[in-house]
């Protein structure tokens, strides 16, 4: 889910480092719809969770549990 998410902060071009199309080749295989069909979590939703990932100021993700 996470690479589904990162997928779309670069597909959506919120990430434009430098290192952005190295990043590009490295998950084009986590496009929401992939990254749904293997998580049971909607294409919609993972669009939507990565955009107010990131567009919220300041951003950061923290797992929980033994993550």
């Amino acid at each position: 889910l996470a690479l589904g998410i990162a997928h779309q902060l670069l597909a959506g071009g919120v990430y434009a480092g430098s290192d952005a199309v190295d990043w590009n080749a490295a998950l084009s295989a986590y496009t929401a719809g992939n990254v749904a069909a293997k998580t049971g979590v909607s294409a919609e939703t993972i669009t939507r969770l990565a955009s107010e990932f990131g567009h919220a100021e300041p951003a950061l993700a923290i797992g929980g549990g033994p993550a």
